[in-house]
């Protein structure tokens, strides 16, 4: 039985995703590959990210509703490129 104040994520998110790639916050693999690239001079390509995905070590990510695309936010992408930058150094 359904609970109206407490509808179905796939009910309450329906489409939400779906066009979430034409939201401007939201960043395709090769776009986050591109911005990582020019924010923070690492170059991390869209397959490195893919592979990072499916082992745990990438940028939190989001998949569209019909599974074709992973979303990135660039919040998202800065926390993650600050853990990759080494300690500040003295001279």
């Amino acid at each position: 039985m359904s609970d109206p104040q407490h509808p179905a994520p796939t009910t309450r998110f329906a489409g939400a995703l779906a066009n979430a790639a034409e939201d401007p916050q939201y960043l395709t693999r090769k776009e986050a590959a591109d911005y990582l690239k020019t924010h923070w001079r690492q170059r991390v390509s869209a397959q490195t990210l893919a592979t990072y995905a499916c082992k745990g070590k990438g940028p939190p990510y989001q998949i569209t509703d019909t599974g074709a695309d992973a979303l990135y936010t660039k919040r998202d992408l800065d926390v993650w490129a600050r853990t990759r930058l080494s300690p500040g150094r003295v001279s």
